[in-house]
């Protein structure tokens, strides 16, 4: 495996994720020192000097550490999970550290075995008032329950970071209460979200993708519980989550219909040269995020394929690697856009601030997301822009002007000229100029630090791919699909 960096590797990235504040963390590239103890020292600088294991068990820590490195996926099997934590008992002192090391790996086995048993084709389906500590959320890997605090704060805690002056704290859980348990047989389903619709693809049905072997739809629960959305929202990301990256949506060449989406803290083209990379002959690129890379890419990630958990397809063998895939998505192109470039934008807000050693939903986030009663992209790009028109309000109250606003990110709607626009080969691609004629803005300098912010997220966005999701989200509401109730 050609990488240098651990949490880019799908092995070495949960060993960082379980081993969070414990471990000095082996690089897949470096000579695992398979002597000492891998935990850092608490007292002193430098790692725990104590012997990790016999003698006679190295060689099991290298033969173990060169079948992780060979690996392009986490297999999610029993009998991987045994030989990680082998590797993790092996690694560690049985006097000081072998059992804080060997429980943050049980808390997160037993967190993927829930996920997994919650959400595989033959579990029943999930009401809207299930468990919130049933996370559902993806990665390249299934890298979900390693956050150190992924369970909405219905308690009164803060789930946000911001000072405690802006909003009371009791209200707040109550909101958070109300967005994840609010009665799903009361929400109204607006025509606009034609993803919710999934009569067209069936449930049992199974497809086989060349190049990868067979692919069922993942049975996951009702269409209108938008809990495990939320629950994933308001989570606290980790440190591994919050790092640099792009979002990339992969599309299968002879099967149009199906897509990968993913994150990498490289590029798209360099993962799929990656060795071993199962995707590298029977897919193309359609999408990387535009502007270069953005802080929480992973988290957006885990965010999108939640999303999209009812379009989710499994591979339980591929014919390549014999492990299992579940970041296949089958959907319109349309959603799939939708989707992906509608949760890059909310998070880029940014939606999360740290605080002390925890990302938490920042204060502009939660006003966006506690406005809304179900999930969707263009919900969610309307709650961004009634966030955006309220402030401006507030602003022209305090004696600034609106007409000297420049244009931010959810206004963005009412004042672009949109350019003709071409689909060749199932690549979003347009016509015209790219750089002028596109954003008609009002003259004047952002009036608050939020406009300022938005205003960049157009300057680094791609002004075509924007183009296209605009139309997307403004598109008249006549012309879109009707959705039946369910």
């Amino acid at each position: 495996m050609a990488t240098t960096n651990p949490t880019e590797h799908p092995i070495f990235r949960e060993f960082v994720s379980i081993q969070a504040l414990i471990d000095e963390f082996p690089n897949p590239n470096d000579n695992l020192d398979t002597i000492k103890c891998r935990a850092l020292r608490i007292s002193a600088p430098g790692r725990c000097q104590n012997s990790a294991c016999k003698k006679d068990e190295r060689p099991t820590v290298s033969k173990l550490l060169s079948e992780f490195k060979d690996k392009t996926e986490l297999p999610e099997t029993d009998e991987f999970y045994e030989k990680m934590e082998n590797f993790i008992t092996l690694t560690h002192c049985a006097r000081r550290h072998r059992k804080s090391a060997l429980g943050a790996f049980s808390k997160w086995k037993k967190q993927r075995t829930v996920i997994e048993s919650v959400l595989s084709p033959a579990s029943p389906m999930l009401s809207s008032s299930a468990s919130l500590i049933v996370d559902d959320g993806f990665t390249d890997s299934l890298s979900i329950a390693s956050d150190e605090a992924s369970q909405v704060s219905v308690t009164g805690d803060p789930i946000y970071a911001e000072p405690v002056s802006y909003v009371d704290l009791e209200d707040i859980g109550k909101e958070a209460q109300s967005v994840i348990y609010g009665n799903a047989t009361a929400v109204s389903v607006q025509k606009s979200d034609i993803y919710l619709k999934e009569s067209h693809y069936s449930q049992t049905e199974e497809t086989r993708i060349p190049g990868f072997g067979f692919g069922s739809p993942r049975r996951t629960g009702s269409t209108r519980d938008f809990s495990p959305v939320f629950s994933v929202i308001y989570s606290h990301p980790s440190e591994a989550k919050m790092e640099e990256g792009i979002v990339y949506i992969l599309q299968h060449i002879s099967k149009p219909d199906l897509f990968k989406i993913g994150y990498t803290s490289k590029s798209a083209e360099e993962r799929l040269k990656q060795s071993n990379n199962c995707y590298r002959t029977d897919t193309k690129i359609i999408h990387e995020t535009q502007g270069g890379k953005f802080r929480g890419a992973q988290h957006a990630e885990r965010i999108i394929q939640t999303s999209l958990r009812h379009q989710n397809i499994i591979i339980k063998q591929c014919t390549q690697c014999h492990g299992k895939h579940i970041e296949w998505f089958r959907a319109p192109q349309k959603v799939v856009f939708e989707t992906v470039m509608g949760i890059e934008l909310f998070v880029r807000m940014p939606a999360y601030v740290k605080e002390g050693k925890i990302w938490k939903l920042s204060q502009d986030a939660h006003e966006v997301i506690k406005r809304m009663c179900y999930f969707s992209p263009s919900t969610l790009k309307e709650k961004m822009r009634i966030i955006q028109e309220d402030d401006t309000e507030v602003d022209a109250h305090q004696g600034t002007s609106p007409e000297t606003t420049t244009v931010t990110a959810p206004q963005v709607a009412d004042e672009v000229t949109i350019s003709d626009k071409v689909v060749e080969n199932n690549v979003i691609g347009y016509n015209g100029e790219e750089d002028e004629g596109y954003f008609t803005t009002s003259p004047g300098k952002p009036n608050n630090k939020k406009q300022e912010h938005f205003g960049s997220l157009l300057e680094w966005g791609s002004v075509k791919v924007i183009e296209w999701a605009i139309e997307q989200w403004t598109r008249p509401q006549e012309s879109k699909a009707k959705v039946d109730r369910i």
